[in-house]
């Protein structure tokens, strides 16, 4: 469940801003990034989701004070750190959208992207080090070790610190990629159910 978690992170934030937007259900009036074609049948964890919102209100006196957008980018670095990856400062204080059209952000939706990864129950640089054994399951992928500009970043990635360059460039990016067009102040708001837009 750890990667799922991390995916629906990057699908939130990679539409239009970190903004709990791949969680709302469709309805007449929202085109539901759920059901756009990348997703579709391949992103899930909606109900890990559920399930720490409903913790997190209950411990904050049933009240909706920490957002939809906040808890996914919060158990997204979880997930990774449980997966014995780096962990990051989240910061905190996005707000949640109110609508959103359906996600046209390219993807396979191949449901089962994990089977694709050799050591998919840990955090580790083992893909670039398949990619500088020519081992890259996937041709685009093998394009980054292919004799281009890339190399030397692959090698760098997979070299004898273990990946903790990796690591760190992960960690960095995460924190660059949580920042992207966060709702804060006034926008949005904070969902009592993060599959709904408050009435």
């Amino acid at each position: 469940m750890g990667a799922s978690l991390l995916r629906l992170h990057f699908h939130d934030c990679f539409v239009q801003g970190c903004d709990g937007s791949i969680l709302l259900d469709a309805t007449p009036t929202i085109d539901s990034e759920k059901t756009a074609l990348p997703n579709n049948n391949s992103a899930r964890g909606f109900e890990v989701i559920d399930m720490i919102k409903a913790e997190v209100d209950k411990a904050c006196g049933g009240k909706p004070v920490v957002s939809c957008a906040d808890i996914l980018a919060v158990a997204a670095r979880d997930s990774v750190v449980a997966l014995g990856g780096p962990s990051w400062e989240v910061q905190l204080g996005r707000r949640d959208s109110t609508e959103r059209r359906a996600s046209c952000f390219a993807g396979s939706g191949d449901a089962n992207l994990g089977s694709l990864d050799g050591s998919p129950t840990r955090f580790d640089a083992s893909y670039f080090k398949n990619l500088v054994e020519k081992k890259g399951l996937l041709h685009s992928d093998q394009a980054l070790f292919a004799g281009g500009s890339t190399d030397s970043v692959v090698k760098g990635y997979a070299g004898s610190n273990n990946g903790r360059s990796f690591w760190f460039d992960f960690a960095s990016s995460m924190v660059k990629m949580g920042n992207i067009k966060p709702l804060t102040g006034n926008s949005g708001q904070i969902r009592v159910n993060c599959r709904k837009v408050n009435a």
